[in-house]
């Protein structure tokens, strides 16, 4: 190359990297002197509604007053955060960029932060009714979403559009319009519980196909995901794990997988222990969606039929008392330990008419971590119809291994936190036989004697899958600032081994279920 076109070449960007620095100088002092004006909520209206084609008439007396007090600073403003920040830049992004700045005494306005607000402009800002946010794909530290439409369909309902490309992998049992009703059929059941605070969440998956036929700039871009047949087996044919993620379904997975995985394409992060990949994430003790899933789901109302057709057992069942009847809406001790049974044993414990916490299934009795054995002791009920009465039956169950049998010391700790927590499920007494369908939601039912059947609904236990920060998340994305900002602190963790610099930022903040923005149980 000539060394005289090098020269320009280098002449030519120190001249840009001059005018850019000149550009972030002028744009702070013009803040600076238009700090008050700029903070007021008013002229962010203006900039949404009059200058941001938001269907308002931008001749109305409401606009052509409020041009008259903003325009001016606003098409300045604009003019400067675009030349600072080398894009181009409309009055409502403007605005909106604003939402992104920490609140405070001018003298503490950082300009860097104004200018990688412009990237967080869409995900910051309320939206109105009618107005939509994209969110890109983004891997911003362990915080993480795929592409989505986020719309406002009116004052109390928003709906999610996820394009998603299924792709069945040899092998696959459904095809991709199979997979893609499976999964929306799912999400449908989840719509009633995913809300926050009076919003309400609806999820809609698209196929490339469909995406076609929506405006350009509502259209979400498509992430891929695979389908994998979920009954796969080891080499020596043995029954193999098949582990779901965002990119990854399995044909059979059930709905509780399902919407999780969903989830994490609207950004949030996984909240169960898992070493080592996520050594300091948060996981705390409440039955999120995102924790434990399976419990979560439990947690809506279900139903199942326990056979009744005595008068002794229509007369234990008049006559059970709320206690009994909260045993039989929960999941069963064998459940919970079931991973981990070969490392139990059980004793029979005499009847009582008095015993603590009579409508728990199961109690956390004692944990003994000791240098030579890690010991959990639980008490476990179930019921049994003896003439016309229900009783309970009791049993101690204590589960021990060596510190180092890694396995057991793994499951057994997280059996333990997990025992901590109300499971519900819906389970016959003995002597009450269950039919052989698997329960199905009942949202608005009781339990009730009908016929020769004692229909068992277990109680609606939550009414929203995601905490108000998960909300908020979904809702604005990477932007930093408030609830979803303290979540996103916590979510960058969730992937972070022991150690890492975002453990420390994370420590005191990320510690119990208080990131969440609950303190449900």
């Amino acid at each position: 190359m000539p060394s005289i076109l090098i020269a320009v070449l280098i002449f030519s960007s120190i001249l840009i990297a001059d005018d850019s620095s000149n550009a972030r100088q002028e744009l702070q002092e013009f803040v600076l002197r238009n700090y008050g004006r700029l903070s007021e909520g008013n002229l962010r209206t203006y900039g949404r509604f009059c200058a941001g084609g938001n269907n308002v008439d931008p001749s109305s007396d409401y606009c052509v007053q409020m041009r008259d007090r903003y325009g001016s600073v606003l098409t300045q403003f604009s003019r400067l955060l675009s030349r600072a920040g080398d894009t181009s830049v409309t009055p409502e992004q403007s605005t909106k960029s604003l939402y992104c700045v920490p609140p405070g005494a001018p003298e503490t306005f950082d300009i860097e932060s104004l200018l990688q607000s412009l990237n967080q402009a869409r995900e910051c800002a309320p939206l109105a009714v009618g107005e939509f946010k994209r969110f890109p794909m983004s891997f911003a530290e362990g915080r993480h979403h795929r592409p989505f439409l986020l719309k406002r369909r009116d004052a109390n309902n928003l709906e999610a559009t996820v394009q998603i490309d299924f792709r069945p992998s040899d092998g696959a049992r459904l095809d991709a319009l199979a997979m893609q009703s499976r999964v929306q059929g799912c999400l449908d059941i989840a719509a009633p519980y995913l809300n926050s605070g009076g919003q309400n969440l609806r999820v809609r998956l698209i196929n490339p196909q469909e995406a076609q036929t929506l405006p350009t700039a509502e259209r979400p871009d498509a992430s891929v995901v695979e389908v994998a047949n979920s009954n796969v087996t080891n080499p020596d044919g043995s029954p193999a794990l098949l582990r779901d993620h965002s990119a990854l379904f399995g044909d059979a997975s059930p709905c509780e997988v399902l919407v999780h995985e969903i989830l994490h394409h609207l950004g949030l992060c996984d909240e169960y222990a898992d070493e080592p990949r996520g050594g300091c994430r948060v996981s705390p003790n409440v039955n999120t969606i995102m924790g434990d899933s399976f419990a979560a789901w439990a947690d809506m109302p279900h139903k199942r039929s326990c056979s009744c057709g005595t008068e002794n057992c229509r007369t234990a069942i008049r006559n059970m008392t709320p206690e009994t009847e909260s045993i039989m809406g929960q999941q069963s001790l064998g459940d919970v330990i079931s991973g981990i049974a070969r490392y139990c044993r059980t004793e029979e414990l005499p009847p009582s008419s008095d015993i603590d916490q009579p409508a728990r299934r199961y109690l956390l009795l004692d944990i003994n971590t000791m240098d030579t054995e890690h010991t959990s002791t639980f008490e476990s009920r179930k019921l049994r119809l003896v003439g016309n009465k229900l009783e309970v039956e009791r049993r101690r169950v204590t589960c021990s291994c060596n510190p180092s049998e890694e396995f057991c010391r793994m499951n057994l700790v997280n059996v333990s936190r997990r025992a901590q927590k109300l499971r519900s499920a819906v389970s016959c007494p003995d002597g009450m036989w269950a039919d052989q369908n698997p329960p199905v939601i009942a949202r608005g039912e009781s339990s009730r004697l009908d016929g020769n059947n004692y229909v068992l609904v277990s109680p609606e236990r939550r009414t929203s899958f995601i905490t108000p920060n998960h909300f908020d998340r979904i809702m604005n994305g990477n932007c930093a600032q408030g609830a979803a900002g303290k979540y996103n602190i916590c979510a960058d963790a969730s992937q972070a081994p022991v150690g890492d610099r975002r453990c420390t930022l994370a420590a005191g903040k990320c510690d119990d279920q208080s990131f969440l923005g609950t303190t449900q149980q």
